[in-house]
């Protein structure tokens, strides 16, 4: 066979090899077509969000540039553009996220292809396209940012190798454009100049200073985007109590050791559970089970974490030492591994942000150093290696002699696994309801999570009410106090479920309970305005005119402040 007819060949099964893979990710996603909005950060982003509403797309960088305690201008225009069209039909954000997607899917694909060729690239992209983890970044209408940003940066890596092969200024220039575009998308983007980097020592087997200089463009934007990210989680208080910040070590004499000694047990604590995050991630990368929108923090017995996170940076340190012995000169297994860790290395909670532990999107760019790994695995194990983007025979390398067509089917088996379980999870994101009750199965005593979940049945017994049908507005009144009540029970100090609760039993009738259980909100955080405003209707149902009046004018008093 010629050159000609062998080039001809590789291109067929390289495009067939794309249209499969997209296929069976369309497929795997297409339940998340019809799913609605959920009130799991969509309503700040979009069904209450007037800035949708605005002409000025310029706005979003400048003027209102932090949103939900981010900035990510170019993710809220696209919003801003669906909503023009659409309003808040949630099927097209839903349709724009599966497209991009399967844009970034086929992104995967070509720059694994450049990489290794199209036999490892369909590996990583069908596993990157239907992972279950994967399903939070699409099926989630708020995060958008994730999958633009993403697309952006796939798109910017690729160009950097066409600069390296063949050193065109052009490429290098649409490199760094395309790094600001993901930048604008997601601050999650930073980690890219080591991303390239990396690319550097894939190419040429060893770092070197030159290689270094051309990312100096890079990493200062990386550093102006990372302070405009912390200036943003701020500005929302996103940041939990546990953050560790100089000002826990400056004090007086007699104490500084007592708070050195805390600052010490707050950064090895930190440590344990970056390390327990990481190996949380490659656990469920590989066996996606029991998967959720949050994952609690463990709670402390006598002051400790529960053992296996003391464990995790001793299991980790050990997976170091064995990597460093025997593969330490296997630059597909260093690269792999690097750009797994050093894009998932700043969501690992060293600095903790929010309430969970990890996330499932967090794995969304960072699982291609995971699959890149797992794929080259496979390949190796049915007698083969990757020369130069070459499938090379070479079956004494092969630990096990086994079969090719074994190993296919064996391969087959969990993408199959991993797409049907895909596909179910897009489920799990139909709405509100079914996303807070897939929590719930997990992690029962979240008190925040019940009140979710009751607020959405508060939400629907609303709806019916104006609608007239009583019993159907009765059923979720009774449905709303059930998690409110069990709210308030995990957390007796959060006072929106206790007024949750307050409303429900004012709506079905029981003014005396709602009366005690709106007290109980105001004693908790007694000067929020809403919270008189709504025991003055109770008052008045119980026809108490002069406490009602009270509380209204203490209302008034609080806004004016």
């Amino acid at each position: 066979m010629n050159d000609k007819a062998q080039m001809t060949m590789k291109k067929n099964y390289t495009f067939h090899a794309v249209l499969v893979v997209l296929i069976i990710t369309f497929i795997t996603y297409y339940p998340s077509i019809n799913n609605d909005f959920t009130t799991w950060d969509d309503s700040g982003y979009i069904t209450q969000n007037n800035l949708l509403k605005q002409n000025s797309f310029s706005d979003y960088f400048t003027k209102d540039k932090f949103i939900m305690g981010n900035y990510h201008p170019l993710t809220m225009i696209t919003y801003a553009i669906e909503y023009s069209f659409v309003e808040l039909d949630p099927k097209l954000y839903h349709i724009d996220n599966l497209i991009l997607h399967l844009l970034n899917t086929a992104l995967v694909f070509w720059f694994i292809f450049l990489l290794g060729g199209w036999q490892i690239a369909s590996i990583v992209s069908v596993l990157f396209g239907v992972h279950p983890m994967h399903v939070e970044s699409v099926a989630w209408i708020s995060e958008r940012k994730d999958v633009l940003y993403t697309f952006f940066y796939l798109a910017s890596i690729i160009f950097y190798i066409y600069y390296l092969r063949n050193n065109k200024k052009i490429f290098y220039a649409a490199t760094l454009l395309l790094f600001v575009f993901s930048l604008l998308s997601k601050g999650q983007a930073v980690t890219l100049p080591i991303t390239l980097l990396l690319i550097d020592y894939f190419y040429h087997k060893k770092f070197s200073w030159k290689y270094f200089i051309n990312k100096i463009p890079f990493f200062m934007l990386s550093v102006l985007f990372g302070i405009i990210a912390i200036i943003a989680q701020r500005s929302v208080h996103v940041f939990n109590s546990s953050t560790i910040t100089i000002n826990k070590i400056i004090t007086t004499d007699n104490v500084v050791l007592s708070k050195l000694f805390h600052f010490a047990n707050l950064l090895f604590e930190r440590l344990c559970i970056a390390s327990y995050g990481l190996l949380t991630y490659c656990y469920k990368l590989l066996i996606p089970i029991n998967l959720s929108i949050f994952y609690p923090y463990p709670k402390k017995v006598d002051g400790f974490l529960p053992e296996i996170f003391y464990l995790a940076p001793l299991i980790l340190f050990g997976l170091f030492v064995l990597v460093f012995i025997k593969w330490r000169k296997n630059k597909t297994v260093v690269f792999a591994l690097l750009f797994f860790i050093a894009n998932i290395f700043p969501l690992l909670q060293l600095l903790p942000v929010g309430s969970s532990i990890i996330s499932d999107r967090y794995s969304y760019l960072p699982s291609l150093g995971y699959f890149f790994l797992i794929a080259h695995f496979v390949i190796y194990l049915s007698g083969y290696k990757i020369e130069e983007g070459k499938l090379i025979a070479s079956i004494s390398s092969s630990p096990f002699f086994l079969n090719r067509k074994l190993i296919l089917v064996t391969l087959l088996f969990p993408v199959l696994i991993y797409a049907y379980a895909g596909n179910q999870r897009c489920k799990v994101w139909k709405d509100s309801e079914t996303l807070y009750a897939n929590v719930l199965e997990n992690y029962p005593d979240q008190n925040y999570i019940q009140y979710k979940l009751g607020r959405v049945y508060f939400d629907k017994a609303e709806i019916h009410a104006k609608q007239n049908n009583l019993d159907s507005s009765k059923h979720f009144f009774q449905k709303a106090i059930l998690h409110f009540t069990k709210s308030v029970e995990i957390n007796p100090q959060f006072a929106k479920a206790w007024q949750g609760l307050a409303l429900s039993n004012y709506h079905i009738g029981r003014l005396d309970l709602a009366k005690v259980e709106i007290d109980s909100a105001i004693s908790l955080t007694p000067n929020l305005p809403e919270l008189y405003l709504n025991r003055s209707a109770i008052f008045m149902m119980l026809n108490d005119t002069t406490a009602s009046l009270h509380d209204v004018e203490k209302a008034k008093l609080l806004i004016i402040k």
